[in-house]
């Protein structure tokens, strides 16, 4: 009787080797990108942040760079100067300001002969923005030009410039500009090198002129000046380039408090940029720019807070920080308020409040908005769910040119979100954003040509798209790349890059990336040196989203005690034991026959061998083949007596009943053990189980296989090849796995190639 049981227990063990119990780690194939929140540029959390050249964005005249940073530029009086109290009139606090006698008083000075009081009297009347108001505004400046003031001249130029006069003339413009600025005013120098920059008033692009002018408004301390010499000589024209002076001129151009030269030196610092990043100094020039106004400061300020770069982590100073920039007309950072309430990052999570800040972006032309309440209406969270606004709000996001818009299209085609599923309308989206640079894009793109879902054009070889995807950062494409490179799946094994890869793809955060890595580390898969305590470390981080890395560090903590902390130790047991009690979780499924596994390979349980049973025994009885087979194995080992007594039989009609594609085998065992004198020894019994496994279902004749192989390798090999034939992956897996093993002769150098490339 017992070399029956024996050969009986041998070849159920070749089906479970079959991957009846579980895919290895490195078995997971290549996932798409499901991209649920905008993405992270510099900052640690997903919130967006203004980047430097946003501060250069083309206007379409000087007037309109001249708003940004307060035009028209309010005349700086000398402190003690006959005006100053009529200026404080305007200044003052709200209760105490009269701007109606300020004007009067101006104007009486004025009449006076005050050159000076005219300018304002003519800046007050522009605030007015009526033609007849504009127009006594120029002869206000006229006058006072004739009498020699280069400042009205260069206000008689703003004028031309912003076209507040009826016969605008940009050359007139220009002309008034210059002589303002040989005069030595400042501001006017200035405007000349924005017009020789962008370029504006009729003008050619000519940074040599623009720097000029610069550095005639530097010379006169007009703060802004240092900030645009310096974005020329980090950005401009090779022979301009000299980045330390840049950033030099910089530090000069913050000490006169320049709010666009704090901003740019807070992002240099935000982001590396020409300087080690350091982000407690990003901080601190943010403070000050948006102390002083400006609403990008604050913005990414709020993004530093609200994780605590290089301050404190306060939510609450983040949140006032990006309401005032929302309250300046910034849409960034209402985008960011929202994505600080969808994710619940530092506020109680609030999907209503989320809409309502991306839908006043989305109101306010922030395509970055439309793609955050787009993503809401994707999800139905804090909206009801409408796929077809989703769809609208991520066509309008993606024609203003927004990566997340664009991906958000070809996700809702890749996977039938409310829409039906389309491949091709997918892989066109796709291909947008690899043109606009999108890693996500990329990745998924590559999956779904790997998966043969679509065609690949000439340039799009999934090979090359994970490798252009990984290097700008994409975690899943160098989890692809890793597995490929390792296994030598359509590329030569490279354990080295392999391993670079995943180790990549797990800094980035990638559970999967680490539960493989830890895996390889502690069984030195892939001729991998182990390393017990990285693999510990690897699998303690992946353990609570990746069930894997539990039962990894499970096995870990069994063969080495002293290599797992304790505390992870009791933690992986516990887990597994308290999903194993909770039939409703998840992971319960799991849990149950991870736990069974390890009982019939000899280790310890977290939990009682009778719980094990029960749970493997419902399992089972539900129809989990896995399971059936596994509680069959764990009687035999257990407790072999029980199956050959009468007590025994309802429990293997059960299994039986329930093995699925193991049932056909099982039923030989089930009449065997009725009757034990059926087959005359272990070769009778053997070639009973064998015909029975050959001439059933595909499934269970390529999952028998692996049994019989080495008894008739020539007609597995050819069942096989067979199935290969009829595109069977199963079958194809099976073939190549053979092959490797040398259990199976390959056919051809062709065959060989395709099983071990």
């Amino acid at each position: 009787m017992r070399p029956l049981q024996t050969v009986l227990v041998a070849c159920l063990a070749a089906i479970a080797a079959n991957g009846a119990f579980g895919q290895s780690p490195t078995s997971t194939p290549p996932k798409p990108t499901v991209r649920t929140i905008a993405t992270a540029t510099v900052t640690g959390n997903n919130n967006v942040i203004i980047n430097s050249s946003d501060v250069t964005a083309n206007p379409l005249s000087v007037a309109a760079t001249l708003a940004a940073i307060g035009s028209p530029p309010i005349t700086q009086l000398l402190q003690g100067d006959e005006l100053a109290h009529i200026s404080a009139l305007e200044s003052a606090e709200q209760d105490k300001r009269d701007v109606p006698k300020a004007f009067q008083l101006y104007l009486r000075a004025a009449r006076k002969g005050n050159h000076q009081a005219q300018i304002q009297v003519g800046r007050l009347l522009l605030d007015v923005g009526s033609s007849t108001a504009d127009a006594r505004a120029y002869k206000e400046f006229e006058e006072a030009g004739r009498a020699g003031s280069a400042e009205a001249i260069a206000w008689q130029a703003w004028m031309h410039d912003a076209g507040r006069v009826p016969n605008r003339s940009l050359s007139t413009a220009l002309t008034l500009y210059e002589r303002a600025a040989t005069e030595g005013v400042g501001w006017a120098a200035f405007n000349l090198g924005i017009a020789f920059q962008r370029p504006a008033l009729g003008t050619v692009k000519d940074e040599a002129k623009a720097l000029k002018w610069y550095w005639r408004a530097a010379d006169a301390y007009f703060a802004p000046a240092f900030r645009e010499i310096s974005w020329i000589m980090r950005f401009g024209e090779p022979k301009h380039r000299d980045v330390r002076k840049g950033l030099q001129l910089l530090e000069q151009g913050a000490k006169l408090n320049d709010c666009g030269g704090l901003f740019l030196l807070g992002y240099a610092y935000h982001a590396g940029q020409g300087v080690t990043q350091d982000h407690v100094a990003a901080v601190n020039y943010y403070r000050r720019a948006a102390a002083c106004g400006d609403s990008r400061a604050q913005n990414n300020l709020g993004n530093l807070v609200v994780d605590g770069n290089g301050t404190e982590r306060e939510p609450a100073v983040a949140i006032a920080n990006y309401r005032k920039a929302i309250y300046q007309g910034n849409v960034v950072a209402a985008v960011n308020l929202g994505l600080m309430f969808e994710n619940g990052n530092g506020v109680t999570r609030d999907y209503i409040e989320a809409v309502k800040w991306y839908r006043h972006a989305a109101d306010h032309g922030s395509p970055k908005g439309k793609t955050s309440l787009g993503r809401m209406y994707r999800f139905g969270s804090g909206v009801e769910r409408d796929a077809t606004r989703a769809l609208e709000l991520f066509r309008e996001a993606a024609a203003a040119g927004d990566l997340d818009g664009v991906f958000q299209v070809a996700a809702m085609y890749d996977f039938g979100d409310g829409v039906a599923v389309n491949k091709s309308e997918a892989a066109k989206w796709y291909r947008r954003g690899v043109e606009l640079g999108d890693f996500n894009a990329m990745n998924n793109l590559a999956v779904m040509i790997d998966g043969v879902q679509v065609s690949a054009l000439p340039s799009e070889a999934p090979i090359q798209l994970w490798t252009r995807a990984a290097t700008l950062g994409n975690a899943m494409s160098q989890l692809s790349l890793g597995i490929r490179y390792l296994r030598g799946q359509n590329v030569e094994v490279d354990t080295n890059k392999g391993l670079t890869f995943l180790r990549k793809s797990a800094a980035l955060g990638n559970t999967r990336a680490q539960t493989i890595l830890a895996d390889a580390l502690f069984s030195g898969k892939y001729q991998v040196k182990r390393d017990v305590r990285e693999a510990v470390k690897l699998a303690t981080q992946a353990a609570p989203t990746e069930n894997e890395a539990v039962a990894l560090l499970y096995a870990i903590g069994i063969d080495f005690p002293n290599d797992v902390p304790k505390q992870d130790a009791e933690h992986a047991f516990s887990r597994l034991s308290d999903l194993a009690k909770a039939p409703n979780d998840s992971n319960h499924v799991f849990a149950v026959l991870s736990l069974a596994r390890a009982t019939i390979e000899g280790k310890s349980l977290p939990l009682s061998e009778t719980q094990l049973i029960a749970a493997l025994y419902k399992l089972a009885d539900a129809g989990n083949e896995e399971a059936a087979l596994l509680l069959f194995r764990l009687y035999y080992v257990k407790k072999p007596a029980l199956l050959f007594a009468q007590q025994g039989l309802d429990l293997l009609e059960m299994i039986v009943r329930n093995a699925g594609m193991y049932r056909p085998i099982l039923e030989i065992v089930r009449d065997f053990y009725h009757s034990p004198t059926k087959y005359a020894g272990v070769d009778e019994l053997t070639q009973r189980m064998d015909s029975v496994g050959y001439s059933s279902g595909d499934a269970t004749r390529i999952a028998w296989s692996r049994s019989m192989v080495d008894r008739e390798p020539d007609k597995i090999a050819k069942m096989l090849r067979a199935l290969v034939s009829q595109a069977n992956s199963d079958a194809v897996g099976t073939l190549c796995d053979l092959i490797s093993k040398y259990k199976i002769v390959p056919a051809s150098t062709i065959e060989l190639a395709a099983c071990t490339r």
